[in-house]
């Protein structure tokens, strides 16, 4: 016989729901009752007629009546053998915050295993307890490992010249203009007491200005050039020329008391930076304001450059 569409459609359906009503057999092999109580085997909600719930592998009536949109399917899940990944915790950032908490620093991260919770920091501290204290700190953040930490002393007012100077001193490696500071010929960049500090210069790869200051373990800045005890001083230096600066009997920089870590640095510019002449010492809080100022009327000055060199006093062995 054949049945149109429509009759097919309602004997699936009323087959469909005889299905459901189906009940399963008990020990006896005889069934159970139908009826509204009646409780079916399941493992979803649709192995159950429609106003009802697969709950604990039975199907019970919905608590709220018939089931409608709202009606929520439970897609069971075997936790048991499941292995859920704990997110570890992000060390980069906090070990940045650690880093920017030091003053007068300049420390970076050389590298990073999230992973294995390892990290590498290098740079400078201003204080000597510092040094120490930045691997501590760093190991104290939590999913940290293991680290390295490769830290230099740089004191006041040291880190804050060098920062001053950094951007110029990259400048003159990068355009290759060459102005260079060295310990005479010779000699170590460590000088003993009673001896006379001598810086040995090569002036950039241009006619220009020179300017060479002495910042010592004190606090205090000397300028060792321009200086009226030195020779032609304040002159236009040739391209790539040598001299020395503390060599004339004159004006010699005579190593003393206190005796730590000392800072010589060396400006170049096309152009003279100062409209008149520097006291031969002053302090590095009176010339600090006064350098930045030079730096900052110079933005257009293409030429600027610096480099530096640390040398290290102490007393008679």
């Amino acid at each position: 016989m054949q049945l149109s569409g429509r009759w097919v459609g309602l004997l699936l359906v009323a087959s469909a729901l005889a299905a459901c009503d189906k009940l399963p057999t008990n020990l006896d092999g005889d069934s159970t009752s139908s009826g509204a109580d009646a409780v079916l085997q399941c493992s979803v909600d649709t192995d159950c007629m429609i106003n009802r719930v697969c709950d604990g592998g039975q199907c019970k009536v919905h608590e709220h009546g018939e089931v409608g949109t709202n009606r929520t399917v439970t897609v069971p899940s075997n936790t048991a053998n499941e292995t859920v990944a704990i997110p570890q915790p992000n060390i980069q950032v906090p070990i940045q915050e650690v880093l920017a908490s030091f003053p007068c620093s300049d420390l970076k991260i050389d590298a990073v295993d999230e992973d294995k919770g390892s990290i590498k920091v290098s740079g400078y501290v201003s204080r000597a307890d510092d040094v120490s204290a930045v691997k501590q700190r760093i190991d104290g953040i939590e999913g940290v490992k293991s680290s390295t930490a490769d830290v230099q002393l740089r004191i006041w007012p040291h880190c804050e010249v060098v920062k001053l100077l950094e951007p110029y001193k990259a400048r003159n490696g990068d355009s290759g203009y060459g102005l260079t500071i060295m310990p005479s010929t010779g000699h170590s960049d460590r000088f003993i007491e009673s001896e006379n500090v001598i810086a040995k210069l090569v002036q950039a790869n241009y006619d220009g200005y020179v300017y060479v200051d002495y910042f010592t373990v004190s606090g205090q800045v000397a300028h060792m050039y321009p200086n009226i005890g030195e020779p032609n001083s304040g002159r236009l230096i040739r391209s790539s020329e040598q001299f020395e600066v503390g060599a004339t009997p004159s004006k010699t920089w005579t190593v003393a008391p206190p005796f730590g870590q000392e800072l010589i640095t060396v400006i170049s510019s096309p152009t003279p930076l100062y409209p008149e002449p520097l006291p031969e010492i002053q302090t590095a809080e009176e010339y600090l304001p006064r350098m930045r100022q030079m730096f900052e009327a110079n933005k257009r000055n293409a030429k600027l450059a610096a480099t530096y060199l640390f040398i290290q006093t102490g007393p008679e062995l």
